[in-house]
């Protein structure tokens, strides 16, 4: 059946994992590429006129700063962490089914409504200057100055640092500052203005909710705990 009952939340329903506990990394792969895909096609192939994203007082108040850079690169690290960190599979399909869902859903926004940020207001000067600018400046050759809204930066990280938090406190002490970081970084490198930020962390969240409470990725631990019961009833 599609559907199983949960004794707290009722009925869910179940899909196949998508990870495999035994090789990590084959699953880091495939939803690495997935996301590249989801976000690379819409930056390289515009059909659509972008629009430019709308400046809030909070964007004029961030102080445009290369150095930001290395906390925008940390995303990277925080994405891939939680697969061998996270020890509960069902909590790892699920952060995989988000991740890959929210790329989808960002990449059809990027597709149909897309929208850009002005990098021209936002001079870099020589890339030489330093080794954050040298960074920034790679990030910005490879990345068009589209794809902004919502920022998958924010939902991937959103996502990720939620995921860590379930393993335990420690991991939540670590997870939620970084990731606050993150988002702080998208606006002090002017990747992204704070509309892409709240858009980006409203993806990330409903995605997480979703799966977390309206989807039972089935492991098969509940079948197996289901048939050593039968086995040993008398």
């Amino acid at each position: 059946s599609p559907w199983v009952r949960d004794g707290v939340r009722g009925y869910m329903v179940r899909l196949r994992p998508l990870a495999n506990p035994a090789r990590r990394w084959p699953t880091v792969l495939w939803v690495t590429v997935w996301i590249l895909i989801t976000y690379e096609i819409p930056n390289k192939f515009i059909f659509f006129m972008p629009a430019p994203v709308p400046l809030l007082r909070t964007d004029t108040m961030v102080d445009f700063s290369p150095h930001w850079v290395w906390a925008y690169i940390s995303f990277y690290l925080l994405l891939i962490l939680p697969y061998y960190v996270t020890k509960n599979e069902r909590d790892m399909n699920q952060m995989i089914y988000s991740y890959v869902v929210s790329s989808f859903l960002g990449g059809l926004v990027f597709t149909f409504v897309p929208t850009m940020l002005p990098r021209n207001f936002y001079p870099l000067g020589d890339a030489g200057d330093n080794l954050s600018t040298l960074a920034l400046h790679v990030i910005r050759t490879i990345d068009a100055s589209v794809n902004c809204f919502p920022s998958m930066h924010v939902a991937l990280t959103t996502i990720a640092a939620l995921t860590l938090g379930r393993v335990s406190r420690i991991w939540a002490a670590i997870s939620l500052p970084w990731s606050l970081v993150i988002f702080f970084s998208t606006i002090a490198t002017k990747q992204h203005y704070t509309l892409d930020v709240l858009g980006g962390l409203f993806f990330g969240l409903g995605c997480f909710w979703f799966f977390s409470s309206c989807i039972y990725v089935d492991d098969g631990s509940s079948q197996l705990a289901h048939a050593v019961g039968k086995k040993n009833q008398p």
